[in-house]
């Protein structure tokens, strides 16, 4: 292909992009114009800018004396992105050096969803904000459901759910009418925020205003019953998707076993990845998501099954396929395999994290394993992977039933070195320890402290001083 014929070929996908944009103000990897996907990575994007109706190589004309001195008028989309996200941009200026060197791309509205949309990409909600303000005190620019739709998105992008529903009531008082990705994009937004059931009820609300909900909008509810730990509402809202006659995707049947994860229901995900084998065949996520649900259930044999058929399919496993078959494998007690997978892990060079080294360390807990989670906790030093108080919890609680009282105290030491605050957990594991080496001196030394570092005891911290001391009175009276 020639030079020219990739430009030509480039020019007419963005031509699409924009155009996508202002129907639907989604990131890149969301469009799915047909074939002209395959452009994205090409470099020569760079070499294009925006003009009133095309684009223009911009090679030989870029002047870095004046950035908005195009031939035709025309402007560097990304160029004028770059600079309203800049700490010491004036939003309103650079908006309106942009508008007098393309007006009618601004007045039609499709130029101000393409920045919008930029920017919810980038999370840079004040600037988005700014622009909106910008809108408001421009003369002829009218905001219109494509621009609320963009900012809707941005909200979505940093999970601010209440401001979502602040603009579609400002759509209601606008009279803007709102359509399917209007509340597809609220929905998301209150998935991630947490907030399980105003995203339920805005489900409702769209289909009670006649409009149709998409894969988009079921998934988004799904989702957010996972995030609300509610499995039973996450399948009635499967039920009706496909009574409705909206295709599940896979992204459905993944969202849905994870709520199954969440909500113990192990056996209901495994009926649900059955049903999304016989559709869409195996897929990573899915799988990792069962396996997660399998471990949660103490079912360790068919977590490790699933593991080798994922892995047999020839998809390509992941981190999160990893750590969730190692957790299944340590509590169940195969610290070995658990193990085992772990150097597999770091033998393929993949990005191991620190949930990876906290079901190894657990493993090494399983099998008494001190040395080998000693090791660990200096790999991730190595690596500069921080260490929490679960890492540390689990360390401890080996040192413990490993009769290591004396590098149980070394943590402690470690874990002021790290500014890791210990909990309840910690000082129980710890106390456990000195009461297996009979050190119960300093048991009740560590006992004490709990008050001065303002940990609460609970009834196993009790137990543990209670069990020494009498078992110490015992000896001195024999």
């Amino acid at each position: 292909m020639t030079i020219n014929n990739t430009l030509e070929a480039v020019r007419i996908y963005h031509h699409l992009t924009i155009l996508a944009f202002s129907i639907f103000p989604y990131s890149y990897h969301q469009l799915t114009l047909s074939g002209c996907i395959l452009f994205l990575s090409i470099p020569t994007y760079n070499l294009l800018y925006y003009t009133d109706n095309k684009y223009e190589d911009r090679r030989g004309s870029y002047n870095n004396n004046n950035r908005y001195n195009k031939p035709n008028g025309g402007f560097s989309m990304e160029d004028v992105v770059d600079r309203l996200c800049s700490p010491r941009a004036n939003v309103f200026e650079e908006l309106d050096r942009a508008r007098q060197s393309s007006p009618e791309s601004f007045t039609s509205g499709r130029t101000v969803t393409a920045i919008l949309s930029q920017l919810g990409r980038r999370r840079q909600m004040s600037v988005a904000m700014q622009v909106w303000r910008w809108m408001e005190s421009a003369q002829g620019i009218t905001r219109n459901v494509y621009h609320y739709n963009a900012l809707i998105n941005v909200c979505e992008k940093i999970r601010d759910w209440k401001m979502a529903l602040d603009l579609m009531r400002q759509m209601d008082d606008e009279r803007i009418p709102k359509n399917e990705i209007t509340y597809s994009s609220a929905i998301s937004a209150c998935e991630k925020g947490g907030n399980w059931r105003t995203a339920l009820d805005l489900l409702k609300t769209m289909k009670d205003k006649g409009i149709m909900p998409t894969a988009i909008a079921y998934n988004a509810a799904i989702s957010a019953c996972e995030k609300g730990l509610n499995p039973s509402k996450a399948l009635e809202i499967f039920d009706e998707m496909k009574r409705e006659g909206v295709r599940p995707t896979v992204v459905t049947f993944s969202a849905l076993i994870s709520a199954c994860e969440k909500g113990q229901q192990w056996k209901l995900a495994l009926q649900v990845l059955e049903e999304m084998k016989a559709t869409f065949g195996p897929n990573v996520i899915a799988y990792s998501a069962a396996i997660s649900a399998l471990s949660k259930g103490q079912q360790w044999e068919k977590a490790w099954e699933l593991f080798c058929e994922i892995e047999q399919s020839g998809e390509k496993l992941s981190v999160v396929t990893y750590n969730a078959t190692m957790t299944a494998l340590e509590k169940g007690l195969q610290w070995e395999r658990a193990l085992d997978l772990f150097d597999e892990m770091k033998y393929k060079n993949m990005a191991v994290t620190v949930v990876s080294y906290g079901s190894a360390i657990s493993a090494c807990e399983k099998g008494y394993q001190w040395r080998q989670c000693l090791e660990y906790l200096d790999e991730m030093t190595e690596r500069k992977i921080s260490k929490n108080v679960i890492i540390f919890g689990a360390a401890m609680s080996c040192m413990e039933k490993s009769h290591r009282a004396d590098i149980a105290f070394q943590l402690m030491e470690r874990m002021k070195l790290e500014r890791v605050r210990p909990n309840v957990h910690i000082y129980n594991s710890v106390i456990s320890a000195c009461a297996r080496c009979k050190l119960w001196k300093k048991g009740f030394e560590l006992f004490k402290e709990m008050d001065e570092v303002g940990v609460k005891r609970d009834v196993v911290t009790y137990n543990a001083v209670l069990g020494k001391f009498f078992g110490q009175c015992n000896i001195i009276k024999r």
